[in-house]
């Protein structure tokens, strides 16, 4: 049985999970054509237990918790943290500055239209997104080639 996200530690982590999948651009990215369908590539903290074959997985998302603890606000009904996501995609360009490009151009779309999303009622509001580092490129094996970059999330939520 599923369990079900609830209280002020799971509920960010599937509300930022949310927020990556209704990014449009992460749906056509990914293949799917909902937000519903969307979601079965973002993970939450790690790859799926049931995930073989990570390059077959590719392009997907994974969020977490970024810092070891979220804050409630005394008065309660609000709560606040960071949050961390993480997009990685297989290379499918030949030159470098068209492989970097693809990545850039998917990850730098799916970030801007998370911020507007979550201006949205019922989503996670998020008042800044920050990479934490430039977009890094695998050893580009014949088997694995793949960009990747990680954003941290600040997030305010109402509980």
């Amino acid at each position: 049985m599923a369990v079900v996200p609830d209280g002020i530690e799971s509920c960010p982590l599937d509300k930022l999970a949310d927020l990556v999948a209704s990014s449009p651009r992460f749906q056509t990215w990914v293949g799917e054509i909902s937000e519903a369908a969307a979601k079965a590539h973002v993970y939450i903290g790690n790859l799926s237990e049931d995930e073989t074959d990570i390059s077959a997985a590719r392009p997907f998302a994974v969020v977490w918790h970024r810092f070891a603890a979220n804050t409630v606000n005394r008065m309660g009904g609000f709560g606040f943290g960071t949050l961390a996501v993480h997009f990685e995609a297989a290379v499918t360009e030949t030159t470098q500055r068209d492989a970097l490009y693809e990545f850039t151009n998917e990850v730098g779309h799916v970030v801007r239209e998370m911020q507007r999303e979550s201006r949205g009622g019922g989503r996670l509001c998020v008042p800044s997104i920050s990479a934490l580092g430039p977009p890094q490129r695998s050893m580009r094996t014949e088997q694995e080639d793949y960009y990747w970059q990680e954003f941290e999330i600040v997030y305010g939520l109402v509980t």
